[in-house]
């Protein structure tokens, strides 16, 4: 992960160049106002979503360098790291999100990220924590479901796939771990 040269265009879509916008330090220093922080949040995300990742990773960097310890931007920052393969630099990212506000989506990215790194254990109780905090989270099923798997509690793992499948019947790859758990 890498922030956007000093002349690339600033990725918080001002249309100044980085070194002159974002990539400014003395910009940096002042706590912005919690309306722009959201604004770079959504465009971070919309970065993200759209697959241009140096760009979401900039953006939240920023409101990081902003406000340091905002929740969202790490748990955003971290699930990037865990999604471009950087597993170990994903946790910490993740779990100072968690410290600083406990949600679901959180607890499942995180699970995800220790399944990544062998944590079986841990993967599992992260999703435990995700299913907690939302009981209809598909994927948080699935999630739990896999790591049964992994550790060798088929008919565990296929309970929890029947309840993902119960959740979301068309969710993506479920019908492959479900012919896993039952052979």
């Amino acid at each position: 992960m890498s922030s956007p040269g000093r002349n690339e265009p600033c990725p918080c879509g001002s249309g100044r160049k980085f070194k002159r916008c974002c990539g400014d330090p003395a910009k940096t220093t002042v706590s912005p106002p919690a309306a722009a922080v959201a604004s770079l949040l959504a465009t971070a995300q919309a970065h993200h979503r759209a697959g241009r990742f140096a760009e979401a990773e900039a953006g939240y960097r920023q409101i990081l360098a902003a406000e340091p310890g905002h929740p969202d931007a790490l748990h955003m920052l971290g699930l990037l790291a865990h999604q471009l393969g950087e597993h170990e630099a994903a946790l910490p990212l993740i779990v100072e999100a968690i410290r600083t506000r406990p949600e679901g989506g959180m607890f499942y990215n995180l699970g995800l990220v220790l399944r990544a790194l062998g944590q079986l254990q841990a993967a599992l109780e992260s999703f435990d924590k995700a299913i907690e905090a939302m009981p209809a989270f598909a994927d948080a099923h699935a999630g739990r479901a896999a790591t049964l798997l992994d550790l060798g509690f088929a008919e565990e793992a296929v309970a929890s796939y029947r309840e993902a499948t119960r959740l979301a019947p068309d969710l993506p790859d479920i019908h492959s771990g479900w012919l896993l758990a039952i052979q």
